[in-house]
């Protein structure tokens, strides 16, 4: 049986949606000739939500090792509060220990903690195995560059020439590449064009039945009754403002009923904040308190099912940086209630809504037109709940058919390489 070495900062109990690929991938590992040992942080020194039924999902006799990671109380103070960055010396030292007793074929970098990655360029010579890492998100984004400053995250320079750096090192020496879009492949490609001659493939996130088995009802958000309940559950970053005010605009406008509507922003902030929430500002902007609730704190994963299963319908906006894919779809779709989705045309989201007949998309080419193309196209969610939907779930997002695809890929790299 071959052997992955996988690094996922990120690991049940928390919460986090960068780990649920492993997690989910987990018990069909071996089943495909596969045996994984995950190298992750020790809760102890993890910021972020947990969810203690995450636990029961991780199969019984996975191989686990737990490293340290400096304390963010005095990093964040030079700036350097990542887990990636914090672990980062911990991570060097672990897995040298692990690669100096055992064999393993391949290290997989499955995470959204990219710096960590810059390690595996050394334990590539080091160690002569191949790596591959799986770009969830662009390991660099460089779609703030050309925004004034005012209209960028807080410390973005600097946290940007952090992955820069650490891209640079990293990602050129990949034996292989992974990522849930294929636009993220292409912008490797033309970043570094050593990369148009490795394995690469498009594999998003699966769906875990087993998952929704765990997500009892009585863990669902409580939801107005009496009311048309549309939720929305994960983060909003900046990207999001444009789509969401289009949208709250001209709901507006429309005159519609809007008493008859609920609509929840569950699980916005990525850590625990006391500032005020991005939606419940453009709430307090558009005169729409009453009809809107936002929660920044992070649900519990199978919190996050039960109300995707209570809901009306739910609200899929996209973002302004088109390469954005959201991967929460997948749930949602397997959830069958229906979807209202914003998003741009090129993305798979609007592809896998429209092939599962799960819901309504109004898709935009860029952000210059998003407002038009919501006032031209709202019918499609005022009338949502006039349809029915025989939503389709494809074979190919199960979470077994997702880890064959990623252990076919496993297979090829060691062709290649």
């Amino acid at each position: 049986m071959k052997k992955v070495l996988i690094i996922s900062p990120h690991f049940p109990p928390i919460n986090a949606a960068d780990m649920h690929r492993i997690r989910m991938s987990l018990p069909y590992f071996e089943k495909y000739n596969w045996k994984a040992h995950i190298v992750t942080v020790d809760l102890g020194y993890v910021e972020g939500f947990t969810d203690n039924i995450l636990y029961d999902s991780v199969p019984k006799g996975t191989e686990i090792t737990y490293v340290k990671a400096l304390n963010q109380k005095w990093t964040r103070k030079m700036g350097l509060g990542s887990l990636s960055i914090r672990s980062l010396p911990y991570y060097f030292s672990a897995v040298n220990q692990i690669l100096k007793k055992e064999k393993f074929d391949l290290i997989f970098f499955s995470t959204t903690m990219f710096h960590v990655g810059a390690l595996g360029a050394f334990w590539k010579r080091r160690f002569k195995i191949p790596i591959v890492f799986d770009l969830q998100d662009p390991w660099r984004n460089d779609f703030y560059l050309s925004k004034p400053k005012n209209d960028r995250p807080k410390k973005f320079y600097f946290s940007y020439l952090l992955l820069k750096w650490t891209e640079m090192i990293g990602l050129p020496k990949a034996d292989g590449i992974i990522a849930v879009s294929d636009a993220y492949l292409i912008e490797a490609e033309k970043r570094y064009p050593i990369l148009k001659s490795i394995p690469k493939k498009l594999i998003p996130f699966g769906v875990s039945n087993l998952d929704f088995s765990f997500a009892n009802e009585k863990l669902a958000y409580p939801l107005k009754t009496g009311k048309i309940n549309v939720v929305y559950i994960g983060a909003i970053t900046p990207g999001f403002i444009p789509v969401i005010s289009a949208f709250f605009k001209e709901l507006k406008s429309q005159h519609i009923e809007l008493k008859k509507y609920h609509f929840y922003f569950l699980g916005t902030s990525y850590v625990k904040v006391e500032t005020k929430g991005l939606i419940q500002k453009l709430a307090e902007e558009f005169e729409l308190k009453d009809f809107i609730t936002e929660l920044q704190d992070r649900l519990g994963y199978f919190s996050s099912l039960a109300t995707l299963k209570k809901a009306d319908i739910l609200f899929i906006p996209g973002s302004i940086d088109l390469h954005y894919n959201a991967s929460k779809v997948y749930n949602a779709i397997v959830s069958k209630t229906p979807i209202f989705s914003i998003f741009s045309s090129s993305s798979e989201v609007k592809k896998i809504i429209e092939f599962s007949n799960a819901g309504e998309v109004i898709s935009f080419e860029n952000e210059f037109d998003i407002k038009d193309k919501i006032s031209s196209e709202i019918k499609k969610f005022l009338t949502l709940l006039e349809k029915e939907y025989e939503c389709k779930i494809p074979v190919e997002i199960t979470a077994e058919s997702r880890t064959i695809q990623l252990t076919e890929f496993f297979n090829t790299v060691l062709k290649s390489s």
